[in-house]
């Protein structure tokens, strides 16, 4: 049976146990061998998760160094690994390094880990990141000062603007849930920005911290004692792993769900509201260009998110028995089926 795959924010697995694991059984494309005089620049790509669940983003970034005159074969050489369970990042990373690409760009606080406890000091560039700061990659996202950089998915106004959101959404919504992980201190920082921006818009909000998977059911049951309109899920790899179950559970419940990663409404939740994964990939590529012509990662602040996506389940908003205001449903990029 496959393991839940790690998420762009969890952690990585020792180095220890990468080393007994070896290299067998990765998933990866490696380009075809291309003569020195041809390829200038190397660029590795750790992601992980299946290839299927990061194709959008991934063509994204391709495109985005397209745009700026690397042609694959010529100026630049693609070495790419995919680690779709926990059990293969550290692995995947290890052998990605054993190619010594000159800059590596990978998604996730635990692939970055990865690839520096198989190659301290090689550049990295995070497409996407959560707290680099909290998971000691970078001294701060202004001036990272060691070997990584990037495109950072936290906005100072983004959780005020999801509860306006909802607002909008569900006019007579009051009561707002949180499902977090209580075992995850870098959630407690987002909880209570989350509890003051709901404010802002005259919310008020019930936090749901769960020690572990097994209490999920549970704290949906919390949630209709405590009188939770809506929910709102705080998401890490723990969250990010049982993401079916949050979904199934909040429509039994019947509560209106806004999720901070996509994944959960391509598994039948309501409605995404986040950074566009797209847009940061894509900008991603302009730092490895900067760095393959000689920047340093350390002096290369992580950039915010610019652009936002409203993503929503038309199956989960009739399951609701809802209606969506049609100016919210002007504002989604994409309404699924």
């Amino acid at each position: 049976m496959k393991e839940a795959s790690v998420g762009f924010m969890g952690r990585a697995m020792t180095r220890r146990q990468a080393l007994a694991l070896g290299v067998m059984g990765l998933s990866g494309v490696l380009s075809p061998p291309q003569s020195a005089a041809q390829t200038t620049k190397t660029v590795g790509a750790l992601w992980p998760l299946a290839p299927q669940e990061i194709r959008g983003p991934v063509a994204a970034f391709h495109d985005g160094l397209r745009a700026l005159g690397y042609v694959e074969g010529r100026t630049v050489r693609f070495v790419t690994r995919y680690a779709e369970e926990q059990a293969a990042l550290a692995a995947s990373a290890m052998n990605l390094v054993s190619h010594r690409p000159d800059v590596i760009v990978t998604v996730g606080e635990a692939s970055a880990d990865a690839v520096n406890d198989a190659g301290a000091g090689m550049p990295i560039v995070m497409a996407a990141s959560a707290d680099p700061v909290g998971a000691r990659l970078a001294m701060s996202l202004a001036r990272p000062g060691g070997n990584v950089t990037g495109m950072s998915m936290t906005a100072a106004d983004l959780a005020a603007k999801r509860f306006a959101l909802l607002r909008r959404a569900f006019p007579t919504v009051l009561r707002v849930a949180i499902l977090w992980n209580a075992t995850d201190p870098l959630k407690r920082l987002d909880l209570t920005q989350t509890q003051a921006a709901a404010g802002t818009v005259g919310m008020t909000v019930l936090p749901i911290g769960i020690y572990g998977p097994d209490e999920i059911e549970s704290a949906f049951d919390d949630m209709v004692k405590g009188g939770a309109d809506a929910l709102i899920t705080l998401t890490d790899q723990m969250i990010m792993s049982r993401r079916d179950r949050i979904v199934a559970q909040a429509a039994t419940a019947r509560l209106p769900a806004l999720y901070e990663r996509r994944d959960f409404v391509d598994a039948g939740g309501l409605m995404f509201y986040g950074p566009s994964l797209d847009d940061l990939f894509r900008r991603a590529a302009g730092y490895v260009d900067r760095i393959l012509k000689g920047a340093r990662p350390g002096e290369l602040p992580f950039e915010p998110p610019t652009k936002f996506d409203l993503v929503l389940n038309g199956t989960a908003v009739k399951g609701l028995g809802i209606a969506i205001p049609p100016p919210v449903l002007k504002e989604a990029v994409e309404i699924l089926p």
